[in-house]
């Protein structure tokens, strides 16, 4: 279940907004680093653009700090893998939807690539400091990312020299990243959202396509175990007997002990932090009644996946809400939000006097430029959109 307390909900905010501005971005995006040679690379586009810019070229600065048009392009390239947005139409898309061009994302980028740089000083400034077991969790995490094998450190050398980066600077950017989420934990309350009325708005802006769905699981250690018994389950889908079905193979055969007495049921799926598997129950949209078609895999354990209760929250109040769990649901995200603009607040004033300054004009070629792509009617001024959100 969710940890709803302050400090895991705090923890967990910082951790989104600080966003993935480590090194992640070239290993998630699949793409090869940046050509240190002004010639196209990186996310591959298909902008009709002729490649012009210097990678080491600096897009931005503030105070005494600076990013370069690489640093920007990795940011952008992290961030379209994070969001299924490798596609230049669907980055197109993105952008058109979010009233943005090219340039006017290159100018928030460069904005949020200072505001990790000031959050860090400043969390330097109060004495904070990274957690050892962070940067190495860090750093397995992209060393696993990129393909590399954790304990070959030759190969991870390679891998950051052909990016254009030593390991002490990957390494601060690492760090980077840790300390301004320590700042934000830190530094900026938790205040919860109970009253009625904000909760109903919260619902009627952020959760209208959100639809809860509330499942049973079957837990195995091995893949061939839990294929076996959705191989047997799913002639019984959509009718009577899947539910007893389903119940005699989480006795018999589940390996999660807490919830075998009721059937496998874990509650509703907002409540159970299962990160990529979330977003894959959420594409398939099994109805009430049915089986996920297939196994699941998340940290090691393979999950067969019954769904027996469904909640869509489009014109529904906080009232409507038929238990708890849900009801929570809503004032954990509000409570979230809340924090997550507040925090957005503190940095943007530590912004509003780091005189932050975006080098023009913006180069020719770069891979996240598909203004080609965007229908003619797009406006060239920035939105208000953040490139961190």
């Amino acid at each position: 279940m969710l940890d709803t307390t302050a400090s895991t909900r705090k923890k967990a905010l910082a951790m989104a907004m600080a966003g993935c501005l480590v090194f992640t971005a070239i290993a998630l995006s699949g793409c090869e680093p940046p050509d240190r040679s002004s010639k196209n690379s990186g996310e591959q586009s298909s902008s009709s653009s002729v490649a012009s810019y210097n990678a080491d070229a600096t897009a931005g600065t503030w105070n005494d700090g600076k990013c370069t048009e690489a640093d920007v392009i990795n940011y952008t390239a992290s961030f379209r893998a994070q969001n299924n947005l490798e596609n230049d139409q669907a980055w197109a898309d993105y952008l058109d939807k979010a009233g943005m061009t090219a340039e006017s994302w290159r100018e928030a980028a460069v904005g949020s690539l200072a505001l990790e740089s000031l959050a860090a000083a400043k969390a330097r400034e109060m004495g904070i400091k990274p957690e050892e077991t962070q940067v190495q969790a860090q750093i397995a995490t992209d060393k696993k990312a990129a393909g590399i094998n954790a304990f070959d450190d030759n190969a991870w050398k390679q891998y950051l020299k052909s990016a254009g980066m030593t390991e002490s600077q990957y390494r601060t950017k690492v760090e980077d990243t840790i300390l301004q989420q320590q700042l934000l934990v830190q530094e900026v309350p938790t205040e919860d959202v109970t009253d009625e009325a904000q909760l109903d708005e919260f619902i009627s802006n952020y959760l209208q396509n959100t639809v809860a769905r509330r499942w049973r699981v079957l837990n195995y250690d091995n893949e061939a175990g839990a294929q076996e018994a959705l191989d047997a389950l799913l002639p019984l889908d959509g009718t009577s007997q899947l539910s007893s079905a389903f119940a005699e193979y989480v006795l018999k055969d589940s390996t999660d002990d807490t919830n075998t007495q009721n059937g496998g049921d874990i509650g509703w799926d907002l409540y159970y932090n299962m990160g990529t598997l979330q977003t894959e129950l959420d594409e398939e949209a099994v109805e009430t009644g049915h089986l996920s078609t297939k196994v699941h895999d998340a940290s090691g354990q393979y999950f067969v996946m019954y769904c027996i209760d469904q909640y869509p929250f489009a014109n529904t109040t906080y009232a409507d809400a038929p238990d708890d769990q849900l009801r929570s649901y809503v004032t954990t995200s509000a409570s979230y939000a809340k924090w997550q603009q507040d925090a957005q607040d503190y940095l943007n004033s530590m912004k509003e006097t780091a005189n932050v300054h975006v080098s023009t004009p913006m180069p020719e070629g770069l891979p996240y430029d598909v203004d080609d792509k965007l229908p003619a009617t797009s406006s060239s001024d920035s939105a208000s959109t953040s490139a961190s959100s």
